[in-house]
């Protein structure tokens, strides 16, 4: 049995490095230091690491979403998504370039957007339905 609490505290952490797969300006910026106005410093391994080591990822898709209330649609990008990275094999762990420019990432990349633009579309939703109440 998940803690919900604990996974709510995780939403927003997952979303940010959600929308970091979806993003290769922000990949490039971070991962490779070009054109970082931010300062932020992040890589592939990072990535991972965060979302399925620190974030328990595959737990939070498997069993934590659908007791959110997340629209199904929402729930099968995240599905979509974790699949593709899940499955997504860089020749080197460590050679971000290289990733970044790899067609195979791209799909993960794709399937990342998707899941942004289903979130928002969901928060938007969510936020119009609180406020007729």
């Amino acid at each position: 049995m998940t803690d919900l609490k604990i996974e709510k505290n995780f939403l927003p952490w997952i979303y940010y490095w959600i929308k970091e797969a979806s993003d290769i300006k922000q990949q490039k910026m971070h991962w490779l230091n070009e054109d970082n106005i931010d300062g932020g410093v992040s890589s592939y391994v990072e990535l991972m690491c965060s979302l399925f080591d620190d974030l328990n990822f595959d737990d939070f898709v498997e069993n934590t979403v659908s007791t959110l209330g997340f629209s199904d649609e929402l729930i099968n990008s995240l599905h979509d998504f974790r699949d593709e990275l899940r499955n997504y094999i860089a020749e080197d762990d460590n050679d971000d370039e290289a990733i970044i420019k790899d067609p195979n990432w791209q799909i993960v990349v794709k399937k990342a957007q998707n899941v942004i633009v289903t979130w928002n579309k969901y928060k938007q939703v969510s936020k119009n339905n609180q406020n007729l109440q």
